[in-house]
């Protein structure tokens, strides 16, 4: 990485450090990062629902940690190249950005030396963050991440995201419309669908390091229904659960902004808490529904089946 930020005062400077980092790790291959002087880190930005995303991440942010991200911690978890921690950053939050893949922590190290950022960069996996070594954070941020995993991995995700944060979490995830499989964890039953995120064949380390919108150790994956997915977010501990609709982030139908707070869970007093027990409709009949089974699923891949 460059020694000094002071040799990226020009454009034609900023871009030879950017052909650099390209040579090395690749071109960028989600977001455009404005780096300064008319120079952008080249990624697919254009799309205007792309823009909205970063947009929603930093207004809930900002309405729900007082009005400002000034002076407050914020995790980014599976932060790829970096766009959102630097949007963070920038509005003058304190920045901690995790990803298990070291071409993405290069790229997202590069725009925030270009931009001055005090970022700190974390190469590990976001399963493998120690929270008693980081500590808490007002924000934790998972954008991309949940929809990756199979179901016991999401869970102990969840479980990781409740333990590192002091008061609002964003999950970022797509879920599933319909389904046809059942996962009973510690007694409760969430519903949903299995995917292959890889083949057999697919399934080894040059080919998961290299597929950068990709899960790190899941070859099967499980979205949740909406309901199934709120359900999982409350019983990790949140109090409340919101999803974000203005802004609105929303790239697809089946991709939302949920936003989950810490507080006291308060009972109800004058009548059933009933959404615990409230049934989802299935698309046949309960009994019928198989346990999810890590060697079935759609492809992720087969455009038939695409969700993402």
């Amino acid at each position: 990485m460059f020694k000094t930020a002071s040799i990226f005062n020009t454009a034609s400077k900023i871009e030879a450090a950017k052909a650099e980092i390209v040579a090395k790790w690749g071109a960028w291959t989600a977001e455009q990062i404005d780096l300064g002087h008319g120079v952008f880190t080249g990624g697919y930005d254009e799309d205007p629902s792309n823009r909205a995303r970063l947009r929603t991440a930093v207004q809930v942010f900002s309405d729900q940690l007082g009005g400002s991200l000034k002076g407050k911690r914020i995790l980014d978890m599976g932060c790829l190249e970096g766009k959102f921690s630097v949007e963070f950053a920038r509005h003058g939050a304190t920045v901690v950005s995790v990803d298990a893949r070291e071409a993405n922590i290069e790229k997202a190290r590069f725009a925030a030396q270009v931009l001055k950022l005090p970022i700190t960069f974390l190469q590990v996996d976001v399963s493998d963050i120690q929270p008693d070594s980081l500590g808490k954070f007002d924000g934790v941020f998972c954008a991309g991440l949940f929809y990756h995993l199979n179901v016991n991995h999401a869970f102990k995700l969840l479980s990781l995201i409740k333990a590192l944060t002091a008061q609002v979490a964003i999950i970022e995830t797509c879920y599933a419309l319909n389904f046809d499989e059942r996962a009973v964890v510690n007694g409760v039953t969430y519903y949903g669908e299995s995917y292959v995120e890889f083949t057999e064949s697919e399934f080894n380390p040059e080919t998961v390091e290299g597929a950068a919108w990709s899960s790190t150790r899941d070859k099967n994956v499980f979205f949740f229904t909406e309901r199934s997915l709120v359900r999982a977010i409350q019983n990790a501990g949140f109090s409340s659960v919101y999803k974000a609709l203005v802004p609105n982030g929303r790239s697809v139908e089946n991709r939302d902004f949920f936003v989950a707070r810490i507080g006291q869970t308060l009972p109800v007093l004058t009548g059933h808490d009933f959404f615990r027990d409230m049934p989802e409709q299935p698309v046949r009949e309960l009994s019928s529904l198989p346990t999810t089974n890590p060697g079935k699923g759609r492809s992720l891949h087969n455009p038939e089946s695409e969700r993402i």
